[in-house]
């Protein structure tokens, strides 16, 4: 009997932070795909995401135990390694010495396309060393790695991952190679370069910039920065503008240079830009003494804001005709700027906004993964009668972001975590019973760890990695953050919904992936966009705990077929009388990223203020409250 030749696609990110991987088949469609971070338990894993390709090929495989097949992975990184150091190396142009970047560059070690191959050889090697003992039936082989380019992963991701036939793709980051941000003209069968930011002019590094300056760490405290930011009023937008920018028109966007260093050796910025601001530099968190620091933040979002709606305008007039605007890199991240994106280029148009979950690097192994199909079907890609089908489909049509690994709970494993009597087992006649206690103990305040079905590809927790709690007491944001999340009290929550219920609390863009800030409704009305950057007096809104200090809302909405037991759950709230809306925040601590495995489940809950634990349809009442956590969390 002859065997079958079956092949997939595997993208590769890391070496830089977040790193991730993603396996998509020749049908394009995405099997696979999930951050290292989750499996190694360190925030912003950037090393070989080894990890999760093993629990990602273990699940592909493990579909053909029984069969004769020969399986070959094609293996794409996700950037070219020979641009990136050319580009460490001009960096001596604009910052420090050439000693000092030459020292960068070879302290570099994966500086070439041939060292990358090497390394990712020795890895595959001892991986299908490991799968031929496991899956005796099975030929399995790895082809040799191919290079996709930074910001075409990311493009490709974002277009694919929307599933759309055709589309333009805005990218915007720190920088990847030489290119910072990027428009690109992407269909079934060809992807086209519009126009480019280079390097080092950034709309990612400037706001990283500013990042570092308040005391919060780069590529991880940006969305404290956000966070921060309706704290305060725009007061140093034209000073900033007037120092910090030679042009500032987002479609020819040049730094000034002298107040930013980007070389990698110090801080992201020089004397000259502390020298313009009424601060020095923040060394930690502890600074809510001075509103200046908080009006430095809604400075720098606001004009952060302005230039992505530039750039989309650019993006809009360069493509007239095109519906489907697609949009990724890590400033996509950024929610209320896409909150105004929206409302000034897709509110009142015929045109579909498409943020793509998983923006960060992490993602782009998505794009990557798709740029080894094209080249390997040399750019001819058929269309298919439903268009460009990717991710799989949820029941609603909205792309799933539900990729990642799931863990059966054993019963075995119920047993073992009620030995020591801190948590027990409540006896349910099944889901529709264990939802039902969710509900009447969320309206009494108890606060509900909810772990279920496959993880979450991106950094926001969408219902299978969540901590559930009722919106309605203002008091809960503040418990939340400090006897759970063990963070800053400043930080503020996102609400769930549902379709239906979405405009009787909140006004602006539906989206599933929380990825585009709303209007909070409150007891005066809808804030006008004029009022958008001045803080307003939580007591007037129906649900505080969810609504940030500028009327905004990070809501996530859930229909029926994209998450059957959150939306259910959420139906249950309303039958009883309690708004149909939840705050749902990701199921960790600081500095921990999102819980994993069931066990990593059960330990978070054990060591926080949790009063219950959802548990892929199990459900646990907390006996025993520890005094303090036992375990020392890390700074994020």
């Amino acid at each position: 009997m002859g065997t079958n030749k079956i092949r997939f696609f595997i993208g590769i990110s890391c070496f830089y932070h977040d790193s991730g991987v993603s396996i998509i088949d020749e049908d394009q469609n995405v099997l696979f795909a999930q951050g290292e971070e989750r499996v190694t338990r360190l925030k912003h894993d950037k090393n070989f995401p080894d990890l999760s390709i093993r629990e990602g090929l273990k699940y592909i495989l493990s579909k053909f135990r029984d069969s004769r097949s020969q399986i070959v992975f094609h293996v794409i990184y996700y950037e070219n390694p020979n641009q990136k150091f050319r580009r460490i190396l001009k960096s001596t142009k604009y910052f420090g010495s050439v000693d000092k970047a030459l020292k960068l560059a070879f302290s570099y070690e994966l500086r070439s396309k041939r060292k990358v191959k090497k390394l990712f050889d020795s890895h595959f090697q001892v991986i299908a060393d490991e799968l031929r003992d496991e899956y005796r039936f099975i030929d399995v082989s790895f082809k040799q790695t191919i290079f996709s380019r930074h910001h075409l992963s990311h493009a490709l991701s974002s277009h694919h991952f929307a599933s759309v036939s055709e589309s333009v793709s805005i990218v915007i980051d720190g920088v990847g190679e030489n290119i910072s941000a990027s428009i690109w003209k992407i269909d079934d069968n060809n992807h086209h370069l519009q126009w480019q930011l280079s390097y080092p002019h950034s709309i990612g590094l400037l706001y990283a910039t500013f990042t570092s300056y308040l005391g919060f760490k780069v590529n991880s405290g940006e969305y404290k920065l956000m966070g921060l930011a309706p704290y305060g009023r725009p007061q140093f937008k034209d000073l900033l503008r007037k120092h910090i920018f030679k042009d500032d028109r987002a479609e020819s966007l040049k730094l000034n240079l002298s107040m930013f260093n980007f070389s990698g050796f110090s801080k992201l910025y020089t004397k000259k830009l502390s020298n313009i601001l009424p601060f020095r530099p923040i060394k930690n968190e502890d600074f809510f003494c001075d509103q200046n620091i908080a009006d430095l933040a809604s400075s720098i979002q606001s004009i952060t804001e302005d230039i992505v709606v530039d750039l989309f305008d650019l993006a809009i007039k360069l493509n007239p005709n095109s519906v489907h605007f697609c949009y990724s890199g890590g400033v996509a991240l950024n929610c209320k700027a896409n909150e105004k994106i929206w409302n000034k280029c897709f509110k009142s148009s015929n045109r579909f906004f498409n943020v793509m979950p998983a923006a960060g690097d992490c993602g782009a192994s998505l794009g990557a993964a798709f740029y080894g199909l094209r080249a390997h079907q040399n750019q001819r890609l058929l269309a298919k009668k439903t268009g460009s089908l990717t991710s799989p489909l949820s029941k609603d049509l909205s792309p799933t972001p539900f990729l990642g690994s799931s863990f059966k709970v054993s019963r075995e494993f119920i047993d073992q975590i009620s030995k020591s009597g801190e948590i027990e087992l409540i006896e349910t006649s099944g889901l529709d019973d264990a939802l039902s206690i969710v509900a009447s103990e969320i309206i009494k305040g108890k606060v509900v760890g909810f772990y279920q079905g496959k993880a979450e590809f991106g950094p926001r927790a969408l219902g299978n990695r969540s901590i559930l709690a009722s919106p309605l007491g203002a008091s809960t944001q503040r418990r939340v953050n400090l006897k759970i999340k063990y963070r800053e009290d400043f930080r503020p929550f996102a609400p769930v919904t549902t379709p239906e219920d979405f405009h009787t609390y909140f006004d602006g863009a539906m989206n599933p992936y929380m990825l585009i800030t709303a209007r909070a409704k409150s007891s005066i009305g809808i804030l006008p966009e004029e009022c958008y950057e001045t803080p307003v007096d939580i007591s007037s809104y129906p649900l505080p705990a969810v609504t940030h200090l500028d009327g905004s809302a990070r809501v996530q909405v859930v229909s029926q077929g994209f998450n059957p037991s959150l939306y259910k759950l959420l139906r249950k709230l309303g039958q009883y009388g309690h708004p149909p809306v939840l705050l749902n925040t990701s199921f960790n601590v600081r500095g921990e990223p999102v819980v994993h495995t069931p066990s990593d489940a059960v330990d978070c809950f054990l060591d926080t203020q949790m009063d219950y634990l959802f548990l892929d349809g199990s459900l646990f009442r907390k006996n025993l409250y520890r005094e303090k956590p036992q375990r020392s969390f890390r700074p994020d």
